[in-house]
């Protein structure tokens, strides 16, 4: 009678390497995630004839800034720890994530400066 299998190796990764995986995905799925969101709250901040819209816009818009820089900066951690962990899971998401998010922080600057242009006018 032969002796049953042994169960497959699995191997663990170090919590660097899980961290620096999560920064990565954050990264790349932060402006997927926060363009739709936005968009939708813009329409119904926009539709509501309520007197607090200035504020919800104040406050929706803020939080996408921070939720775009958060992803920016993950990025450029999750890059930083390849030298630690590899490339493996991290090195693609981690990139996409900061050219993207980069993108839409050079808009909102340009956004930002020409609403500051226009307010001092």
């Amino acid at each position: 009678m032969n002796p049953p299998p042994l169960p497959p190796v699995i191997k663990e990764q170090s919590k660097e390497k899980t961290s620096a995986i999560s920064a990565a995905k954050f990264s790349l799925w932060a402006p997927v995630l926060t363009i739709p969101v936005n968009l939708l709250t813009t329409v119904v901040l926009n539709s509501a004839q309520a007197s607090g819209t200035y504020l919800g816009s104040v406050v929706q818009s803020g939080v996408t800034a921070l939720v775009i820089v958060a992803g920016f900066g993950l990025g450029w951690f999750a890059l930083w720890k390849t030298r630690q962990c590899g490339r493996e899971g991290i090195w693609g998401r981690a990139v996409a994530g900061v050219v993207i998010n980069g993108v839409l922080l050079i808009g909102v600057a340009f956004v930002a400066v020409k609403i500051i242009q226009r307010l001092s006018h």
